[in-house]
């Protein structure tokens, strides 16, 4: 009784061929082998998953904006509060633009 399984991921032909090399430098005799160690752990939670972007680098005038809208929220200056939804709805809908 065979109990095992096959998964199929589509991917790029490069990324396949860079995984396996970097596989084998780690030292699994395939890249299969990584992939069914990663999914073993991952099940039993012994790894987690951590997905990082790049940071945004801001522009100067937009890093100043930034650093005075935190000093306000901070001192809690030029900001408002709405006590329920149609009156934050009515606040936002009676802002002009670029404000």
């Amino acid at each position: 009784m065979n109990t095992s399984t096959t998964l199929q991921v589509p991917l790029p032909k490069t990324l396949k061929a860079s995984a396996t090399v970097a596989a084998r430098q780690q030292g699994f005799s395939s890249l299969q082998d990584l992939v069914r160690l990663m999914l073993t752990k991952l099940v039993r939670r012994e790894i987690t998953v951590r997905i990082s972007e790049v940071p945004i680098k801001l522009s100067a005038r937009a890093a100043k904006q930034y650093a005075q809208m935190d000093k306000d929220f901070k001192t809690e200056k030029n900001i408002h509060t709405a006590s329920s939804m149609k009156e934050l709805m009515k606040d936002l809908t009676s802002q002009p633009r670029g404000t």
